[in-house]
């Protein structure tokens, strides 16, 4: 929980949005979640590119 009211409020306004902004979005947006499963293949067998965008997180993570 952000201590600033402003990003709790935009927090609360963007959550009831983030499913459809995840189906019309895909390759922009990520979870946390998401990047810890990416960190954790990244340790185990590495990626071809230095800096991974979004996609490629979901992907290492397994995201469809």
């Amino acid at each position: 929980t952000s201590r600033l009211r402003t990003y709790r409020a935009a927090h609360a306004v963007a959550r009831p949005l983030y499913p459809l902004l995840r189906k019309l979005l895909r390759t922009h947006i990520t979870t946390t979640r998401n990047v810890g499963c990416a960190l954790i293949a990244l340790a185990v067998g590495g990626y071809p590119k230095r800096v991974l965008e979004n996609a490629d997180i979901n992907a290492l993570a397994g995201d469809p």
